[in-house]
């Protein structure tokens, strides 16, 4: 049975990892795809001055919906996981929680493809819609 709040939480979790941790992977990426920067502190200040401070947030509403929704699921999977097999559930032992790690790993498999995506839309210049983006994956890497 899936406890409604692990869902909210783990969504509630995923969105404000997204919010925090965006601009830093916005940058990183900046980082890895082009030589026109110094350093990370270099192309905060350039994308600031040069796109404005929404340049960091690029790209960020596709994982926000989707990292949200897997951490629910991951939430979920694991709490089911270790209600399923525990004989006290609010203290469970090491190989109960591997169970329930091994219920949200599996579940939360289908991150790769969100990951390729959020990459791709953070490391392009103009913004393009995620159903554009997702389209010319699709056709790239077929």
């Amino acid at each position: 049975m899936i406890d409604g709040r692990e869902f909210v939480a783990g969504g509630i979790g995923g969105a404000l990892s997204v919010i925090t941790a965006h601009p830093f992977d916005t940058v990183k990426v900046r980082l890895q795809t082009t030589s026109q920067y110094s350093g990370v502190l270099n192309c905060m200040k350039t994308m600031v001055a040069k796109e404005g401070a929404k340049s960091l947030f690029k790209g960020m509403l596709f994982p926000l919906g989707s990292v949200a929704l897997v951490n629910a699921v991951a939430f979920s999977a694991y709490n089911a996981g270790v209600r399923r097999v525990a004989v006290d559930a609010e203290n469970p032992t090491i190989c109960e929680m591997l169970v329930g790690g091994l219920a949200a790993g599996c579940s939360v498999s289908c991150l790769s493809p969100v990951e390729l995506i959020k990459i791709q839309v953070i490391s392009w210049q103009q913004i393009i819609p995620i159903q554009v983006c997702s389209a010319k994956l699709s056709r790239e890497n077929a």
